[in-house]
């Protein structure tokens, strides 16, 4: 029985973190887009890269260990995700006067991409656990 490989996350996840990053300054950096983009944008992709980054290790734990502790340990490290963002968001919303659409797109769909990458590396390496 060959052993299959679990997804690379980290190189796939700086490459990602990187192309993001550059779009933000681009976007940030030309005059049609700049006004879409929040001042403190960094302070979102800083944030979700860390979390997001965070949160998969805390998963992958789970999944090396295997059993039942695999999805207590994904679900744990989404929730951690899920409530921290929340509460990021709930400080941030508080402490500054914000755009609403402006708030809303910088920061969700930053939330939206990161979680779908991490989704899809998590359902890839439980998949490749599986067929061991």
């Amino acid at each position: 029985m060959t052993k299959n490989k679990l997804f690379p996350f980290t190189p796939v996840f700086t490459i990602i973190s990187a192309i993001i990053f550059s779009s933000i300054y681009v976007m940030r950096d030309n005059p049609n887009t700049s006004s879409l983009i929040s001042a403190d944008i960094y302070l979102f992709f800083a944030f979700f890269a860390s979390i997001t980054y965070a949160a998969f290790q805390i998963s992958m734990a789970g999944i090396k260990k295997g059993g039942e502790n695999a999805i207590i340990f994904i679900m744990g490290g989404i929730a951690t995700k899920l409530l921290l963002t929340m509460v990021f968001a709930l400080i941030y919303v508080y402490s500054h006067k914000v755009g609403k659409l402006q708030f809303l797109s910088n920061f969700f769909i930053l939330y939206f991409i990161y979680s779908a990458f991490e989704i899809y590396s998590l359902l890839y390496n439980l998949r490749a656990q599986k067929i061991q």
